[in-house]
């Protein structure tokens, strides 16, 4: 095995061990680390969608420790969601929702978390039956035919769909509608099959455009732009063709988002997690090894084997130390988020299809 990707997955053992805290919660990255820079944004919060590949990625490792404490956090401590089984921003490790984003409704964490538990499991336990249903039916209760019950953001936390506008998400209502079609099969609930129904449909219709590729968002205002959020109507959430319009997403987010360090969220990003002087530095977003990693994976799928092995040696080899970074930045001066373990994730799925693990 190439030792820098031995290195690597070794690394990713210990930081996807470190996730996960004393009460269950696993958090975005372990901030009491001594390897976590300190001079970075803190990112010691539960993110229920980096939860969800960390426990994913930590079951192709052959570990499997993660997800029943991490239920039995969500279901003990994580705010509201045993009542409701929604799923909002970010929470604190003791459970409460995060004063300054915990309104943010974001639906497809709970679409992550379902897809992982019912794509990592053949038998469900009775608490991860009963989490099943508290998701999906937390999804269920907020999708009203045309968008969602109340205003949703998207995955990189930035930007509002407004429910009155009838907006969506492309990739949310992919991920909705993937994890209740699952949902669905595995308990023979009906009335979650009828609401995947509707959310592929609201995407189909959507998705009719000229420029034929995938906008980022559709509704009464559209948002033309490329992101790469749209890898995930690839994988996991494949609920469309795998047709030119896909195809053509997937180009432009090469074409417009690749730079020589791999592949950036969105034209014109600029967050960088750096803290300068109790603020952000924002001067300008780098690439996100965890989306080159999200890239390495479809081409791989897609039977596009040589330039998937390019790509990820190209992206493991562009950062130093055996901890990947939240971001790589073409300056080489600015240091960012240092291990993410989303980005650890990542790496382990897209190692995995190369045949690596």
């Amino acid at each position: 095995m190439d030792q820098r990707v031995d290195e690597l997955i070794e690394s990713s053992k210990q930081v996807i061990r470190d996730s996960q805290v004393e009460n269950g919660a696993i958090v975005a990255a372990n901030t009491d680390k001594e390897y976590y820079p300190d001079d970075v944004a803190n990112y010691r919060f539960v993110w229920p969608r980096d939860a969800a590949f960390t426990i994913y990625a930590e079951k192709l490792l052959g570990m499997d420790k993660l997800e029943a404490e991490f239920i039995e956090w969500l279901h003990d401590r994580a705010e509201g969601f045993s009542d409701s089984g929604l799923i909002f921003h970010r929470y604190a490790t003791n459970g409460p929702r995060d004063t300054d984003f915990g309104h943010q409704y974001q639906p497809d964490q709970a679409a992550a978390l379902l897809w992982t538990i019912l794509e990592t499991n053949s038998e469900l336990t009775q608490k991860q039956n009963e989490t099943v249903h508290l998701l999906a039916d937390g999804l269920w209760s907020q999708w009203h035919g045309n968008s969602f019950a109340q205003n949703t953001h998207d995955l990189w936390e930035e930007r509002t769909a407004h429910h009155d506008k009838n907006e969506n998400f492309t990739y949310s209502l992919a991920a909705c509608s993937k994890a209740l079609y699952l949902a669905a099969d595995r308990m023979g609930e009906q009335k979650w099959r009828k609401k995947a129904d509707e959310m592929r449909e609201r995407l189909l219709e959507h998705a009719e455009n000229e420029e034929k590729y995938y906008y980022r968002s559709y509704g009464d205002i559209e948002d033309k732009s490329i992101d790469a959020s749209i890898l995930g109507l690839s994988w996991p959430f494949d609920v469309v063709e795998n047709d030119q319009k896909l195809e053509n997403s997937l180009e432009l987010i090469e074409q417009k988002l690749m730079n020589d360090r791999g592949i950036m969220r969105y034209e014109g990003d600029m967050y960088d997690g750096v803290i300068h002087h109790t603020g952000y530095l924002s001067k300008g977003a780098g690439s996100w090894p965890l989306l080159t990693f999200w890239h390495v994976k479809v081409l791989a799928q897609q039977g596009k084997t040589d330039r998937a092995k390019e790509l990820f040696h190209k992206q493991i080899n562009s950062f130093e130390g055996k901890y990947i970074p939240e971001q790589v930045f073409e300056n080489g001066e600015k240091k960012g988020i240092r291990p993410l373990v989303w980005s650890h994730s990542m790496f382990v799925v897209a190692a995995e299809e190369l045949g690596y693990i």
